[in-house]
């Protein structure tokens, strides 16, 4: 039961330092939709979001949160 926690626990940590290393490869892609929004170029930054994959939508949004209002 204790292997199976520590297990856990390293998958976890796994999981979530490939999450940010996503996420801070997405942080420009997300610059570049809110700029494109920003300069009235709408239908480019949806291009740009409906090509992404279901994971890529995700670590998308997260690095939107990132960024400063």
């Amino acid at each position: 039961e204790d292997n199976y926690k520590i297990y856990k626990k390293i998958k976890s940590s796994k999981k979530a330092a490939a999450t940010k290393k996503a996420e801070t490869e997405m942080y420009p892609t997300a610059l570049k939709i809110r700029k494109l929004v920003e300069q009235g170029k709408k239908d480019e930054a949806m291009a740009i979001i409906n090509a992404m994959s279901e994971e890529e939508y995700r670590i998308y949004e997260l690095a939107k949160k990132k960024l400063t209002p």
